[in-house]
């Protein structure tokens, strides 16, 4: 299955890091342009830059906002508009997480989660749009713990479960646009996020206990999903949330 990305422009915010970093590396790879967004990780983002390769006659670019700051989404959207004249695929990757029991979370907290988690892509949508025509992506990456309960994730599943909620109802109404809005739902994938887990025998023993094929995902097996729905070979899928995570979602416990 050949995919070809050439002549797309490509935004993937929180892509300095993790699955986000995989997913612009993936889609350069194909021969997008690619906007890197990063918050505060500027040397990661400059690192990663320069090992993208050059695809068509425009250079791949870096953007930095808070998402959950709208005049910074919006000045990031002006930028793009400005500097590239049109958006093809939004990735709306980045995510905020902070592990704690429910009476725990704290009213930061739990607001930068839904900040970041819902609001952000929420608003990110909304600003893309307006440079998008037919025929672009809208991708989410959301969570199997927005269907799955756990503990800790109280917060983070509930933002999660409300994303592809907004993936759903925005494929719906931008359906008339011809612009497609899918969601891909990992479960545990092996990056930086998971490290603690992974340092912890104990807690990394049960949960490969709980994936059927035994092992944790990787970074690559998201990001070539998303390659998938970025390309032509999905003209076809719109509201959909893919779920990558090794059949974790067909067993009780985690």
């Amino acid at each position: 299955m050949e995919i070809d990305l050439k002549n797309k422009i490509a935004l993937v915010t929180g892509s300095s890091r993790g699955i986000g970093k995989s997913i612009a590396e993936y889609l350069a790879g194909l021969g997008a342009t690619v906007i890197v967004h990063y918050h505060n990780n500027i040397d990661a983002t400059e690192a990663l830059l320069k090992v993208l390769p050059k695809n068509n006659n425009l250079d791949h670019g870096m953007v930095q906002a808070d998402l959950g700051k709208p005049k910074d989404i919006h000045a990031m959207f002006d930028f793009i508009g400005q500097a590239y004249g049109k958006l093809d695929i939004l990735v709306n990757n980045a995510g905020y997480r902070i592990p704690k029991p429910f009476d725990d979370i704290n009213d930061y907290e739990l607001e930068r989660t839904m900040q970041v988690n819902f609001m952000g892509g929420f608003r990110c949508t909304r600003e893309a749009i307006r440079l998008m025509s037919e025929n672009a992506r809208v991708i989410f990456i959301a969570s199997v713990d927005a269907n799955r309960p756990g503990a800790k994730r109280t917060d983070y599943g509930s933002s999660k479960a409300a994303e592809i909620m907004l993936m759903k109802n925005l494929a719906l109404e931008l359906s008339n646009r011809k612009i497609l809005v899918n969601a891909v739902s990992p479960g545990a994938i092996d990056t930086d996020m998971t490290s603690q887990m992974k340092a912890d025998n104990g807690s990394y023993e049960r949960t490969l206990k709980g994936i059927p094929l035994g092992r944790f995902g990787k970074v690559n097996e998201i990001a070539a999903m998303v390659a998938f729905l970025a390309s032509d070979n999905a003209l076809y899928i719109t509201g959909s949330n893919i779920v990558i995570d090794g059949g974790l979602s067909l067993m009780r416990g985690y």
